[in-house]
């Protein structure tokens, strides 16, 4: 199984992913919610005297729409009475056609830029664009894991498939033993301390095949039905020619080349600009409350001469708080907070970028350390070679032969430890990164041809 088959698998709506993504749901409605209060109003109202002296009926509709600049609202009404009414009542009076009017009312200093209404919808706006850049993060971690899990799998595949080359090499010398032994030239003990030998590798194959079982269980979490075969790459388990892992690196490291682009960090700015609008809120808070309301109206029909005219009315409504110390209590406690989120932006950017430096400096030693566990691995195996064909002249005895084989098997373990120590480490990069959210893994990851072969090994064989 392939790395790209692997993620293809996994991005295939595992549950926690598709629990991420029910989250969406929630605060899109939140958003709906907040811009409803912008909805369109339509109201009715009507009286009538049913007993008295006076008989006047009435009744009337108004259509109001809010609209987000000035805190403007809309209005247009249509009314319309019949009878007398007291000198009261009389503004509920109209021709026989009743009366039609459209206007709007503005508000001048406090709330005219911002206000409750549009701050809501800014805050549920702000709150989905946090929520998919903490769902980044949480698929991020998601995949961490799952990779994780891969390599675990492929390392234990890798220390299974040395661990059975060496079981293998011991048992093709095994008749080469019993036939020095058969002609005197080694003691019956020799062919059993070979057993034991042997029986000491294959016990250590038998670890590393429960190694691969538990690491597979741990797949099955990632892989939920994925009906593919686990081994259908193993023949290119050890290939030099896969550069998957290393393109998936470089792929993932370009998408986060300026630290902002971090989900972390847009999560901190996107609060950073509620609280900026907030500041703007407790502003106009201070602000005197002046209401400019203007509308026209007219009657049609028969009736009364002074309502024969078109009427146009302009109103104000004016408002000051003299002490005002809610409103200034409010904008004192969100600069507070404004300065708490800077320095804790500050703090998040420096904590990511000291991650990210010691993660390289851990990643250029461990590839150096790689390096020369694969220098060792070379020349282990040029003297276990070389004792192979002193041991076939005869010049040359089983304990030597077998300590040779034991460094080559270890120094081979070691580099396996190594290399994907490496791959570990560039992991956990792309982890502090955060790069590896659902639709990178979609669109670069699980789409690319390069993870054809398991994953690279460079180590050279026993």
């Amino acid at each position: 199984m392939s790395l790209a088959e692997y993620l293809s698998a996994v991005s295939q709506g595992h549950p926690e992913l598709r629990a991420m993504a029910a989250r969406g749901g929630q605060y899109e409605a939140s958003l709906q919610k907040a811009e409803g209060a912008y909805d369109s109003t339509l109201i009715h109202k009507s009286a009538a005297r049913l007993s008295g002296y006076y008989d006047g009926i009435y009744a009337r509709q108004r259509y109001v729409q809010p609209i987000e600049t000035f805190n403007a609202q809309f209005f247009t009404e249509y009314r319309i009475s019949d009878q007398d009414f007291p000198v009261y009542e009389q503004e509920n009076q109209t021709l026989s056609g009743g009366e039609a009017s459209v206007g709007v009312r503005l508000s001048l200093l406090q709330n005219r830029d911002i206000d409750d209404n549009r701050f809501g919808i800014r805050q549920a706006s702000v709150d989905t664009q946090k929520w998919r850049q903490q769902v980044r993060i949480a698929q991020s971690e998601f995949y961490f894991e799952a990779i994780q899990a891969y390599l675990n799998w492929a390392e234990a595949k890798n220390y299974q498939a040395a661990a059975q080359q060496l079981v293998e090499t011991t048992r093709a010398q095994q008749n080469a033993i019993q036939q020095r032994v058969d002609s005197g030239d080694l003691a019956d003990l020799a062919l059993t301390e070979f057993a034991t030998r042997l029986l000491e590798r294959e016990l250590s194959l038998l670890e590393a095949e429960g190694k691969v079982q538990t690491s597979l269980q741990k797949l099955s979490y990632f892989m939920g039905g994925w009906k593919g075969n686990f081994y259908q790459s193993q023949s290119s388990l050890f290939t030099e020619q896969s550069r998957g892992w290393q393109t998936l690196f470089a792929l993932a490291e370009q998408t986060r080349k300026d630290i902002n682009t971090h989900p972390a960090v847009a999560t901190k700015l996107l609060e950073l600009s509620v609280y900026q609008q907030k500041l703007r809120l407790a502003d106009t808070k201070l602000l005197p409350k002046l209401d400019l309301e203007a509308a026209i109206a007219k009657d049609f029909g028969a009736g009364p001469a002074p309502l024969e005219q078109a009427e146009t009315k302009i109103g104000l409504y004016f408002s000051l708080p003299l002490q005002r110390n809610q409103a200034k209590a409010e904008k004192s406690k969100v600069q507070l907070e404004l300065q708490q989120l800077n320095a804790e932006l500050d703090a998040l950017k420096q904590a990511i970028t000291t991650q990210l430096e010691e993660a390289r400096v851990n990643l250029n030693y461990a590839t150096r350390l790689f390096e020369m566990n694969h220098q060792q691995v070379s020349l282990n195996n040029r003297l276990l070679l070389q004792e192979q064909r002193q041991f076939e002249l005869g010049a040359s005895d089983f304990f030597m032969l077998n300590s040779r084989e034991v460094d080559a098997f270890k120094a081979k373990l070691k580099s396996i430890r190594a290399e994907f120590n490496i791959y570990r480490q560039q992991l956990r990069i792309l982890k502090i990164q955060a790069s590896l959210d659902h639709e990178f893994v979609v669109s670069t990851a699980a789409t690319q041809t390069w993870g054809n072969e398991v994953i690279i090994q460079r180590t050279p064989q026993l």
